[in-house]
């Protein structure tokens, strides 16, 4: 099938899930002799929407290799997370931005469980662990600094930021753009999805200027499973 005409079915076929009565309609005026099997999916979206939003749900599958991580629980809530992200596309009882927002949220997860278990590797002891942030940040604009309030006991005593940060500076600094679209994706997921769903589509300037960039360059689901790929390729090659 011609691209366009695809990407018009799949907006049809999107907008009978959502009102029952324009799948009625699209019954009503398609040919009852046709065989094919697009136009029988959107007689059977009119049949039975609540059924099709069901298997739309569990549609989806990995689209990142997390076969690197040999622990197995750490490796099962990334392939989670990553489901998380996947599905969140076919959540089609809400907005298509709020879908791309919480899309983003799991994929912040993903990248924050791959950071935590790098440095949970690498550095088992804590100091080690500090000594290294200190000096992959040193002559940055956000060093890492100690702060004398807080008790370092583990990884999950270190802000994820600083983690980010230090992180893309010693690995990743090859990649133009790695680091403002992980802030951004912090961003969405500190702000939580709904939110900057209701930011952006009332247009306010409460949204991040950060974040509408991020949007208008990468705004789609194929790049920012490529955000995600990248950041796991790394680590692969690091751990």
């Amino acid at each position: 099938m011609d691209p366009k005409l695809d990407n018009i079915l799949k907006l049809v076929v999107a907008a009978a899930l959502k009102h029952p009565e324009l799948a009625d309609e699209l019954r009503k005026k398609l040919p009852t002799t046709t065989s094919s099997a697009n136009s029988a999916l959107i007689i059977q979206i009119g049949n039975d929407v609540k059924q099709i939003r069901n298997l739309l749900s569990i549609d989806a599958d990995v689209s990142i290799d997390y076969s690197f991580i040999p622990d197995k629980n750490t490796r099962n809530q990334l392939i989670i997370d990553n489901l998380r992200m996947e599905n969140a596309a076919y959540d089609l009882k809400v907005s298509e931005i709020e879908r791309f927002f919480s899309s983003c949220v799991s994929a912040f997860h993903q990248i924050e469980n791959m950071l935590n278990y790098f440095y949970h590797t690498k550095y088992q002891n804590i100091n080690d662990l500090l000594d290294e942030l200190e000096d992959a940040t040193y002559g940055d604009k956000y060093p890492f600094i100690r702060k004398s309030d807080i008790e370092y006991k583990s990884v999950a005593d270190v802000a994820i930021s600083s983690k980010v940060n230090a992180y893309i500076l010693r690995y990743m600094s090859y990649s133009k753009y790695i680091a403002s679209n992980v802030a951004s994706l912090r961003k969405i997921r500190n702000e939580g999805a709904h939110r900057c769903s209701v930011l952006y589509e009332k247009e306010t300037d409460g949204l991040d200027n950060s974040v509408k960039n991020f949007l208008r360059y990468n705004g789609t689901m194929e790049q920012l499973r490529n955000i995600v790929d990248e950041f796991a390729k790394s680590i692969a090659c690091e751990l």
